[in-house]
């Protein structure tokens, strides 16, 4: 079987990545209560896998002839549909929230978990030619967490 866009996809409908995220959270967070685990969360797991998605996304051709801001849009509206609202897209900028965090995390004691689970996300985004901004997160007191992504 040829590795396709497609196939990925398959194999993680959005309700999956959703029941995926409510399970990670109270388990990273555990992780994180210690210095090596949160060293581990930041550097191996969520930053090795970013970098890991992002060859997953070439070789599978996902990234052909898609803007970087156009991609990232459609990736965050199939894995995050519950949670996304949209302020404004454009061809270079998007700026959008999410209404409720998709691990769970809600206090304070949890912003710097947040801040190391978003470098996966930074990752993707600086692989496919897209800057991912993190303006304001629920954990640090926003009710919703809001990001820009521009085109690099």
């Amino acid at each position: 079987m040829a590795l396709r866009a497609e196939n990925i996809f398959s194999l993680f409908p959005p309700e999956t990545i959703s029941g995926i995220l409510a399970v990670e959270g109270p388990i990273l967070r555990r992780l994180a209560d210690h210095r090596a685990g949160y060293w581990a969360i930041r550097r191996f797991t969520h930053g090795g896998l970013g970098r890991l998605g992002i060859r997953l996304a070439r070789v599978t051709g996902l990234l052909d002839g898609r803007r970087p801001v156009e991609l990232s849009l459609s990736l965050l509206r199939y894995f995050f549909a519950p949670y996304l609202e949209e302020e404004r897209v454009e061809p270079q900028e998007a700026v959008f929230y999410l209404n409720r965090c998709p691990y769970g995390w809600r206090s304070g004691e949890d912003a710097a978990l947040c801040d190391a689970v978003m470098e996966l996300e930074r990752q993707l985004a600086t692989g496919i030619g897209a800057t991912l901004i993190i303006e304001e997160t629920i954990p640090r007191g926003a009710p919703k967490c809001r990001f820009r992504l521009t085109q690099r």
